[in-house]
């Protein structure tokens, strides 16, 4: 999942910067905003052995990947 956020910040850096016609951005010229919604949309899909590790200590093991998405997209409102 490290790598997948830091994929996704890098896209979302590299779209900004060529939206924007900028060849020469440093990482404060990119709106904090839009880099923190794109690591939080890479934490969506959470993979296997993160749900695993999850239903070890869930009540309601069937459901983990749900509340897990369901978490992450109110954070994104």
């Amino acid at each position: 999942m490290i790598a997948d956020v830091a994929r996704a910040v890098e896209v979302a850096w590299a779209t900004w910067k060529h939206d924007n016609r900028r060849q020469h951005v440093s990482w404060d010229d990119v709106p904090d905003q839009l880099l923190a919604r794109a690591a939080i949309e890479a934490l969506r899909k959470p993979p296997e052995r993160v749900l695993a590790a999850f239903n070890s200590y869930a009540m309601c093991a069937g459901y983990i990947s749900e509340g897990w998405e369901a978490a992450i997209d109110e954070l994104l409102k």
